[in-house]
């Protein structure tokens, strides 16, 4: 017997099935509002303002611990796991700075690499994984950097991040994002032709995992989120007119943009973007700020460095770090430490603060050619 279905009918059954099917709908974008009218003038006191806490973590210094930068950082499991592209190695530290062990495995034999790009630690499965570009493969360690195994890799991505049983990776081929999940390998963000001989390698990686992982890249004003099997605009910045017009970049070449940026004070990119529960954090550049987006209040905060009074610290190099938290990590190389600590404004009143004299203490300690110090202040 056969059934005539009307136009109502095959409306209800569409509808039907494709409700079926759209299980995961697409998060709403925020729109975060970039106004130079919320800079927060320098000598505001961040740890009495923003923050509840601070810790400050000395980066122990020997032979095998000499770090030349930090280009990621991830906490993990009370420890510091810290990429230095320069000297290709993966460096552990405890949550106090004591120096663990690291991973330089330079040569062509197994498990070994020429150049490496960026880490990331996949958490379900205990272990490290490094992304190499020669040879272009993965190489997995233990927590602790020993060895365990090898694969080879179809691209040459740029950078690394892992959730679960998923691989993101960031590139700046064809599509910027390509995610590799159970043996699936696909590909999103198609660059447009125009940006393919504009883009520009940075040291900060663009993709961090904090409360989800996010992606973020040069020109763009839009953090996406990165799922298991898709990438979804999370967060649209409104840069107004620190915005880097399209024309700009279709008309000039990278030196050029970049000097046009840095003259005008435009926002070429976002980096070190992080959400943790009632924040968002990250830098920007060429508009030299570093932001903090209240989401309870909907305002963001610009910021061109820290003071803090107790210590005599200026902060602006903003670290982020791939683990959860509301942590906001500092950079300061030894020079910069002992000069703000020691060259502290109203020293004299300042004698009797305990805060003060331990960090006083602390700089007389360190040398110039001592690791850099970690300050790690946690936001209300």
């Amino acid at each position: 017997m056969k059934i005539a279905l009307t136009p109502v009918c095959l409306v209800i059954i569409s509808s039907f099935f494709l409700g079926c099917t759209n299980n995961k709908p697409d998060p709403p974008i925020t729109e975060v509002i970039i106004d130079p009218k919320n800079e927060v003038a320098i000598s505001q006191s961040l740890t009495t303002d923003y923050f509840r806490s601070r810790k400050l973590v000395r980066l122990e210094t020997t032979n095998e611990s000499l770090i030349a930068g930090i280009n990621r950082l991830i906490v993990y499991e009370n420890r510091y796991y810290i990429f230095d592209h320069q000297s290709k190695s993966v460096f552990i530290f405890n949550k106090s700075g004591k120096y663990i062990s690291k991973i330089n495995s330079i040569g062509k034999g197994p498990g070994e690499y020429i150049q490496v790009s960026d880490f990331t630690i996949d958490v379900k499965n205990q272990r490290i994984v490094l992304l190499c570009d020669i040879p272009s493969c993965l190489i997995y360690y233990d927590i602790n950097g020993q060895f365990l195994d090898q694969e080879k890799l179809r691209d040459f991505p740029l950078f690394i991040a892992s959730d679960q049983d998923v691989l993101f990776f960031g590139n700046y081929s064809e599509n910027y994002i390509s995610i590799q999940n159970r043996g699936k390998y696909s590909e999103f963000l198609k660059i447009e032709d125009y940006l393919n001989d504009k883009l520009f390698y940075s040291p900060h990686p663009n993709i961090i995992r904090s409360n989800y992982t996010y992606f973020f890249t040069v020109y763009d004003n839009l953090v996406y989120m990165l799922t298991d099997d898709n990438v979804l605009p999370k967060y649209k910045m409104q840069f107004g007119n620190k915005a880097v017009d399209k024309s700009i970049i279709i008309e000039n070449e990278v030196e050029e943009i970049m000097k046009i940026c840095r003259e005008e004070e435009k926002i070429s990119r976002i980096s070190d973007f992080r959400e943790c529960n009632d924040y968002l954090t990250f830098r920007m550049s060429s508009y030299s700020r570093i932001a903090i987006y209240n989401k309870t209040e909907k305002i963001c905060r610009l910021f061109s460095a820290f003071y803090d009074p107790e210590t005599g610290l200026y902060l602006s190099n903003l670290i982020a770090h791939d683990g959860p938290g509301d942590e906001m990590i500092f950079e300061i190389d030894p020079m910069s430490f002992i000069t703000n600590v020691l060259h502290i404004k109203d020293a004299n009143e300042m004698a009797q603060n305990e805060t003060y004299i331990k960090y006083k203490e602390e700089a007389e300690k360190l040398n110039l050619a001592d690791n850099p110090v970690l300050m790690v202040y946690s936001l209300k």
